[in-house]
């Protein structure tokens, strides 16, 4: 109601894209990493989805939600993370079908992604020799939400991975 107060009835695209990622093993994880990682790469998601809900269903827009090959797999030391995609991955199946025909949903899910969480997440590894020609460029992701987004309206693109070509 607030959004719609402030004049916002109608909303074509949306993009989830923020994240946080860091490396921790199990057993060295805490209650407040897990509740920080959770609302912002899930709970914020969510509210602000039901929040721009009802604008999103007057333009008959699409959301997209750049998630991860974490929402998929998972990996050692990266429990948190994982955690976290999965459940975005299900989030947005799940509204996905609540939404079908009336807002497009679609989820991209990169690999390695050449960005400043990448950098701190090889050099927190002890990857002094960071070679960033080796992850996707930022500008591939890009290129497959807005292949999602430009879909003609008869057709939903429901998921898209970005692996790299290299490791």
């Amino acid at each position: 109601d607030r959004l719609r107060n402030e004049g916002l009835e109608r909303l074509d695209v949306l993009v989830h894209s923020a994240g946080l990622a860091w490396d921790t093993p199990v057993q060295s994880t805490d209650w407040e990493g897990w509740e920080r990682m959770f609302r912002v790469n899930v709970f914020g998601v969510a509210e602000l989805t039901r929040l721009l809900l009802p604008a999103l269903r007057a333009a008959g827009g699409t959301l997209v939600t750049i998630n991860s090959g974490s929402g998929h797999r998972s990996a050692p030391t990266m429990s948190q993370y994982c955690s976290t995609k999965f459940a975005l991955r299900a989030f947005t199946d799940a509204l996905r079908e609540e939404e079908r025909g009336r807002v497009r949903v679609s989820s991209v899910h990169p690999g390695r992604v050449d960005t400043e969480m990448q950098v701190a997440l090889q050099e927190g590894r002890g990857n002094t020799d960071y070679d960033g020609s080796l992850y996707v460029r930022p500008e591939s992701v890009a290129a497959a939400v807005r292949f999602a987004v430009d879909t003609t309206e008869e057709s939903i693109i429901e998921e898209i991975t970005v692996r790299p070509v290299r490791g």
